[in-house]
């Protein structure tokens, strides 16, 4: 299952209800994702356009309203909505069903190599500013997280949560400031305490490249860097019981 930030952790909790709607429950379910994706939390137009628009469903509006309790969940009359409330679904009728997931057709590739790349002025100092940001998790997505770890114990699969790729700059500057340690503590922490099914994968470091790798401060250059990545969650997915 894939998403990407703006839509947050909520986002990945509705979509996940979803998929179980449908589908037989995985063996496991991988979060591989950055730090700051379990401190985001989608807020006004983004909180709008990724997420609200999207997860419409009576169970799934009162799950935002709890989870986003401080947001206004604004719902105009339809008429107002003409091209959404019947447009968009005329549109959606006719349109084929999905039939599985979208795979991509390339594959990990363990032997082929990365190759060297100039650091752009620009990606460095974005790649240092981000060693500046907090990683605290709220209480909200604290909450969200229990709530997927009752959904794996219900369906009775594992959650297996990976950092994503870590410049190294920026992994220097949380280790010396404490960031990131204290982070993996209130991670694990939170496991031990509230997901029976969860575990947090964080051996050998593998998940800090280095700061030619990126392409922005979070973001892996194509392909050869992101094939890295791949295979190291491939190891990560193969690895599993």
């Amino acid at each position: 299952l894939t998403t990407n930030k703006a839509s947050g952790l909520i986002g990945s909790l509705l979509l996940l209800k979803r998929y179980l709607k449908r589908h037989q429950p995985p063996h496991h379910l991988v979060i591989a994702s950055t730090p700051e994706f379990f401190v985001f939390r989608p807020e006004g137009k983004t909180a709008d356009v990724y997420v609200k628009s999207v997860f419409r469903q009576p169970r799934e509006v009162e799950i935002l309203r709890i989870y986003l309790a401080d947001e206004k969940l604004t719902f105009s009359p339809a008429i107002f909505r003409m091209d959404e409330m019947i447009g968009l679904k005329l549109t959606a009728l006719l349109a084929p069903g999905p039939r599985g997931l979208f795979m991509g057709k390339k594959i990990p590739d363990s032997d082929y190599q990365t190759s060297p790349h100039t650091l752009q002025e620009s990606t460095k100092n974005d790649i240092l500013l981000r060693g500046k940001s907090s990683l605290k998790v709220s209480k909200a997505n604290l909450g969200i997280l229990s709530e997927m770890c009752h959904v794996a114990q219900e369906f009775s699969f594992d959650l297996v949560i990976q950092i994503a790729p870590i410049p190294q700059s920026t992994y220097d500057q949380w280790s010396i400031s404490g960031t990131l340690s204290h982070f993996r503590f209130k991670i694990e922490e939170f496991i031990q305490k509230e997901c029976t099914h969860g575990r947090f994968v964080d051996e050998g470091g593998n998940f800090i490249f280095p700061d030619e790798a990126m392409r922005d401060s979070d973001h892996l250059i194509r392909h050869d860097w992101t094939n890295a990545y791949a295979v190291i969650l491939d190891d990560l997915v193969r690895s599993l019981p």
